[in-house]
This record gives structure tokens, sequence and C-alpha cells, in this order.
């Protein structure tokens, strides 16, 4: 759920001593008998923290939004960099989470992370790390080495971001030179300790697409977004993660299950939130939003990776997260049905965030939320629930059209017949049923005709005043797109149900990289009639 800093670049040094903070401090007060806050998340530019019952505290309104909020590693402090509007510098703020005290330190913060206790920042002129003590000491840390190589970019160091931080160092990210890799925005990974030591983590010439990271919370690896540079509306964002004693990256093909399938997410998907829960990343994929990809709840899966093994957690949800004692916190979308909206196309999405315990009765801690996260110790304790196993449904004709429109009347009537005798492999039925077909469709049904008209029933019809047509996509084009942004045969978006039977029926896309998106759309051979004939319903064969 973290957002990489973009704080404009001032000549450093930091000054030594903090400042009073102009931002409000709320009263730090608890509820009685309240424990340490376990969980933060924010609503707008305000911080709230809940404890491990779901009683909940808000801590304090930031100044402007951040991109970054971290925890430090004993789970008494919040840090986030700021940068207002017209300023050229940033400011770093902390805040103590069971006071509410407030202290801020002027920065440029080229990235910001947790070594050790200590916050971390790359110094202005790419030589050396920054670190704000606990107390509020601020120091330099000279690299040992220059943290370029010869396949960084001119004056790399100047550009050089603190993206994750660690135990004993920090994750740098360094851009490439475009020109020596090929590949438009990739970095390098350099780990950094408190001594100053520059290690390569990443020996591989094109780097990778780092756009933000995470600490584990055991400070060992780093996870982080991995967003190659190809389109507003055609990035396949993942999540891969690295050792600091390991420089070979774990980054395995994506899940092949069926929950990920029935997602149709299928050359574009983006990254909706990640944290980590013990050695491994939890991770919640979707669509890639906006006017590119339209965002079904169904089509938001999550999932928990250790190593290569994926492992489903669930479906329908904005995010979640793992905590010691059985804590889950789930983010969901306002409304279970419907295309989930986002301010202004931003991509940014709020729900309601749902704090579960086992014993308990699940807590709705707020609503409009964007961003939430377990403390380290918590995520180090988490234990991961996978979702259960859903019953196999009951192979049976689709019971809504292509809109969700629930089906009846003799027309459907006669529709469940011919399922009936495609289920039974009686061929001789099924023929009796389809007097009206042409010569065409009956020998198409003769070659293994029950297995293709059960198939072709599973999917959502378009419905007339005096006809249906399975599926609704032989008749007309859908686009996979939620904005205004047109295909090029203007087609309508494709609704839950559509999309469904681009799934189940395999249906190939349409592409026309002219336009943000993909259509969708059946042959017409592939397809079954059933209209009125003088009131009487008939089976016509094919569209």
């Amino acid at each position: 759920m973290n957002r990489v800093l973009t704080g404009a670049l001032v000549p450093l040094l930091l000054m030594a001593s903090a400042c009073t903070s102009s931002m409000p401090e709320p009263e730090p007060t608890r509820a009685a008998g309240s424990r340490e806050p376990v969980l933060v998340f924010r609503i707008g530019q305000t911080l709230h923290v809940s404890d491990g019952d779901g009683n909940v505290k808000e801590l304090v309104t930031m100044d402007s939004d951040p991109e970054q909020v971290l925890w430090s590693p004993d789970g008494a402090r919040l840090a986030w960099a700021s940068t207002r509007e017209g300023e050229s510098g940033s400011t770093v703020y902390v805040v103590d989470t069971a006071t509410g005290a407030v202290r801020s330190y002027p920065c440029p913060c080229r990235g910001l992370a947790f070594l050790g206790d200590d916050l971390a920042t790359v110094s202005a002129d790419g030589t050396g790390l920054i670190l704000i003590s606990a107390q509020g000491d601020t120091s330099r840390v000279a690299f040992r080495k220059p943290i370029t190589t010869r396949n960084t970019a001119e004056g790399a160091a100047m550009f050089a971001r603190v993206v994750a931080g660690g135990r004993d160092q920090v994750a740098v990210k360094v851009p490439l030179d475009v020109y020596k890799t090929g590949i438009r925005a990739q970095s390098t990974l350099m780990s950094v300790d408190r001594a100053g030591t520059v290690t390569e983590m990443l020996h591989n010439q094109k780097g990778a697409a780092v756009w933000e990271a995470l600490g584990s919370p055991a400070g060992d690896r780093i996870a982080w977004l991995d967003m190659p540079s190809s389109g507003a509306c055609w990035h396949s964002q993942r999540i891969v993660d690295l050792g600091y004693a390991n420089a070979k990256p774990t980054d395995p093909a994506m899940p092949t299950d069926e929950p990920f399938h029935r997602a149709h997410l299928p050359d574009q998907q983006t990254v909706l939130s990640y944290s980590w829960a013990g050695a491994g990343v939890v991770q919640t994929f979707g669509p890639v939003g906006a006017e590119c990809q339209v965002m079904y709840p169904f089509r938001l899966v999550s999932y928990y990776r250790e190593g290569g093994t994926w492992t489903h957690l669930a479906t329908g949800l904005l995010g979640i997260a793992f905590g010691a004692d059985g804590r889950t916190a789930r983010l969901e979308p306002a409304a279970a049905e419907g295309p989930i909206e986002s301010p202004n196309d931003t991509r940014r999405y709020t729900g309601r965030l749902v704090l579960s315990v086992p014993g308990a009765d699940d807590r709705m801690l707020a609503e409009n939320v964007e961003f939430f996260a377990f403390t380290p110790a918590q995520a180090a304790a988490a234990q991961v629930m996978p979702a259960s196993t859903p019953p196999t449904p009951t192979a049976e004709p689709a019971g809504t059209d292509e809109r969700g429109t629930p089906l009846s009347g003799p027309l459907y009537d006669l529709v469940r017949e011919v399922w009936t005798a495609a289920d039974s492999g009686d061929a001789a039925a099924l023929l009796a049923l389809c007097t009206s077909c042409d010569a065409a469709t009956r020998t198409w049904l003769a070659k293994d005709g029950g297995a293709k008209v059960q198939r072709l029933l599973t999917s959502h019809p378009r419905r007339m005043a005096d006809s249906l047509t399975y599926p609704g996509l032989a008749v007309e084009v859908c686009a996979d797109t939620s904005g205004s942004g047109a295909t090029a045969a203007n087609a309508q978006t494709c609704t839950p149900e559509q999309l469904e039977d681009v799934v189940t029926l395999g249906i190939e896309p349409e592409v026309d990289l002219d336009y943000p998106t993909y259509g969708y759309r059946q042959p017409a051979t592939e397809s079954l009639l059933f209209r009125l004939d003088g009131g009487i319903p008939v089976w016509a064969g094919r569209a």
C-alpha cells in the first residue's frame, strides 16, 4: 500500500537539531484498558491507530498527502516525509504512537527508511547517508565507494534514493543508463550499512523496474513493486523480493490457479497492496483501472507468496494483511457489486477497513481508508489464513442475461430442455429439439454437439423481446474499459457477466494498440439462437 516519496531535492546538510512541528498534536489519551497500537491506517491526511482489539484512536493530521508512512522496528514511532506545495525542500515527521507527540526535521529526503532504529535518506550530493536517530540527532555516513557503476546513468548518484530499510542496511536504487540497458526506467539496487559499505544487490546489467519497496519485519529482505515502463494501460506489475545476503531475486511466474484465471488479468495487472507476513509477501492484484480496465470486485485477487509458492487468500478485496494471534485486516470495497471507482481516475482506491480477531466479532474500523499496515512485530508473527475451497458449482445454464437480469419464460424453458438433452448425451433428442436448425448447424451438433451446447449455455445471453442469443458477445463486442476511452468499435463496457463468458469460452481479445483496452467478440459460428416463432419458442440453431 505504500508509495514512493517524490520530495524535491535541495542542497543538504540536515539541521542537527529537531524543529518544533507546526502540525496539530492530538490528545495523547487512550481508551481505558486498551493496549499498544498494532495497526495504522490513513483516511485522507489523517493517521489513525488501532490496538489489537480494534479500539481506534486518531493520531495526527498531516499537512500534505504523503506517499509513504513507515513503522519504526519497535512500533513506537511512525515516520513520513512531506513536501508542501510551492516549497523546494521536504520535511520528515516522526510521531510517537503512544503520546501523539510530533517532531519534524528539514530534509531533501531522497527516499526514507529505517536503518535499525535510525531513519536514513541519501544525501543531496549522493555521496552518503543522512541518519536521524530515535532521539532526533543527525549524522552523516559517507559511502566507502561510489554508489554508481559502469551501467548507471550520468550523474546517477544525484538521483539515488533509499527505497527500503533493514536491520543492518538499507536498499538504495540508482538509475541505469537507458542507452546501455535498452530499457527505460531501470535501476540497480545497492545495500549500504551504517559504516558506509556499499554492496551491489543486483548483478543484472538491465537492472529492475523498482518503483517502491518494503523491508521485511526481520530486516533481512526487501520486496519491491516492479513496474516496467510500457504505457499507461499496458503495464504488468508484480512483487519481487530479495535478501540482503542473497543477490538472487525471487520472481516466479504469476499464479495459474482458478481464482486468478477467473479474475481475467490476461496481460495487464496492477498491484493494489502488498505487505510482509513472516517470511513471505501478501499481495493483491487487480485490473489496471482508470480508463484502461474495468475494476470489478471479482477481479481483485489476494495471495501469499513465500519463495515461489502461491497461496490464494481472498477474492474481492482491495487489500489484506495479517498480524499476530490470528489478526487479519481487510480493506473491502464500499460496494460488492459494480465497478470500483477512484477519484479523478487517480488509481487510488479507498474502502472499509475491517479487523478480524479469533473469538470475537469482526470490527469495522473505518471507511474511506486508503492505506493500512501492521507493526513489524505483528507482521513478523503473522498467521496467514488461506481462502477456503469453495464447493464445486453445479453445472447448469446461466440464470441471468449479460446484464445480470434473471431469465424466465418460455424461451428459457426451452433452453433448459435443450440443456437436459445435451447433458444426457442423447444426440437424437438434441437434434429433435433443433428442427429449425440449418444443415450446417445439425452437422456441427453431430460432432460432439452436446458438450458444445452445454458450454455455450453456461454463458450469458443477449435478451431481446423475442429471442435469446448465447453468448450475448456473439451479437455485439464489449470493451474492457471503465472510462470514456473509445475502442475501434465504440463498444460498451464489458459487464461482469460478459467478462465471465470471456473466461469460460476462452474468447480471444481484439487488439488495437491505438485504443487503451481489449475488445471481445464471440464468432457467430460458435453461438446459439432461441426465438419466438408465432409465439412458439424454437431453437433456431446458431446466430
